[in-house]
């Protein structure tokens, strides 16, 4: 679903100029996630025996976890941040500087990246179990461009970024080897 947000603003983005079979073609690619997400929901419930097996599973507690309001998972990392958890406080700065990363998107992007991106993280923040946040906020390219967009040929902070990203690699490293931190 979460493509959906960024073609539908890209669908309406020229719309009064568009003609009828431009319109057709932009609806059906609209439609198009949900459908395709009924069509494999159809062949889950066919092949299990329960359509919505795919959302169950994922809202296992050792999984993503139920959904939560983002303003609830946000705080309860926070939380843990502030009482030493590690592994709950490591997403803290990752959400920050995503949040930083988002705004860019916004500012130096087309609307359908900054959509992209903020549909993604929101889906990251639902859960109550942000072990994967990192990994969502990868999965929104726009966000990685924004980061692109802020080194831009600037020598000296693309050198820094590479180094906190080597120091970052080695800590997660050395927490993931001493059982303080799953990946």
């Amino acid at each position: 679903f979460i493509v959906a947000a960024p073609i539908a603003i890209e669908a309406l983005r020229s719309l009064p100029a568009a003609r009828a079979g431009d319109i057709a073609r932009r609806v059906t690619a609209v439609v198009a996630p949900f459908v395709g997400t009924v069509l494999y929901l159809v062949w889950v419930g066919d092949r299990f025996g329960d359509a919505f097996l795919p959302f169950s599973v994922q809202t296992r507690a050792n999984l993503k976890g139920s959904f939560t309001d983002p303003v609830t998972s946000i705080s309860d990392a926070l939380r843990g941040l502030a009482h030493g958890h590690i592994g709950t406080g490591l997403h803290v700065p990752w959400m920050i500087v995503a949040a930083a990363l988002l705004v860019v998107c916004f500012r130096r992007m087309p609307a359908g990246y900054g959509a992209y991106a903020l549909v993604t993280l929101a889906s990251a923040v639902t859960s109550s179990n942000l072990d994967s946040f990192e990994r969502y906020a990868l999965s929104a390219f726009p966000l990685m461009v924004a980061l692109a967009l802020v080194i831009g040929d600037r020598k000296w902070w693309e050198r820094s970024v590479l180094a906190a990203s080597a120091l970052a690699m080695t800590a997660y490293a050395a927490l993931a080897f001493t059982h303080a931190y799953v990946p």
